[in-house]
């Protein structure tokens, strides 16, 4: 396991770093506009935090398993 700063380094790592930034990002994002009244009613996202998993979680799978055998 390397260190944080050379996580950057190759895309094996660097892709499940990225997929757990924007989980966590979704996930207070997804609290604070769908679970708060500050927000209006239209401009509150819906199932956004699904796309966000989904494509991340994706591209991960991609790197660690398609990728290295091409």
């Amino acid at each position: 396991m390397p260190a944080f700063p050379d996580v950057w380094v190759k895309w094996y790592f660097a892709a499940p770093a990225i997929h757990a930034m924007l989980g966590t990002a979704a996930e207070v994002l997804g609290i604070f506009m769908a679970g708060t009244k500050l927000m209006p009613e239209r401009l509150r996202f819906r199932n956004w935090k699904r796309w966000i998993v989904l494509l991340s979680g994706v591209t991960t799978y991609y790197v660690w398993y398609v990728a290295p055998f091409r």
